[in-house]
């Protein structure tokens, strides 16, 4: 069957309903109620109805990576420690992490990488790769 709102004290089929092959309605002409009651068939709830959001006044959200980049660094530094091991047993200053094996928050993993105390490494973005390398000019470690 319909089911059917009250507003005021009047009857109508749901909008839902109504509306069933017509253009979306959003014209401003039409004022919401503030309160409706719903007949669930066996009582009548009232409900009340949210504000508009006026989508104009919200800010830009800015999504925060840093935790997710201080858990994938806490997960990868062995891996990423023993890498720098092996180059510098191979006579290399240091790695590039690639980014295919990045999340795409490389910002925020640099700042992780760089506080995770890498005594005499420094921590830099080259486009989307990561460098860990001993720093300086002299030392900088070529990329391909």
């Amino acid at each position: 069957g319909l089911s059917y709102i009250e507003t005021k004290g009047k009857k109508r089929k749901s909008p839902k309903r109504e509306r069933k092959n017509e253009e979306l309605h959003t014209g401003s002409e039409e004022k919401l109620p503030k309160e409706v009651l719903v007949n669930t068939g066996t009582e009548a709830v009232s409900m009340k109805m949210p504000d508009p959001v006026n989508w104009d006044d919200l800010e830009p959200y800015e999504a925060d990576y840093s935790l997710a980049a201080f858990e994938w660094v806490e997960l990868h530094l062995k891996e990423i420690n023993e890498r720098i091991n092996e180059a510098i047993g191979n006579g290399e200053t240091g790695i590039i992490l690639s980014g295919e094996e990045l999340p795409p928050y490389r910002e925020e993993l640099v700042k992780q990488l760089s506080a995770c105390g890498m005594t005499g490494f420094t921590v830099s973005m080259s486009g989307n790769n990561i460098v860990i390398d001993r720093g300086g000019e002299e030392n900088a470690i070529e990329e391909f």
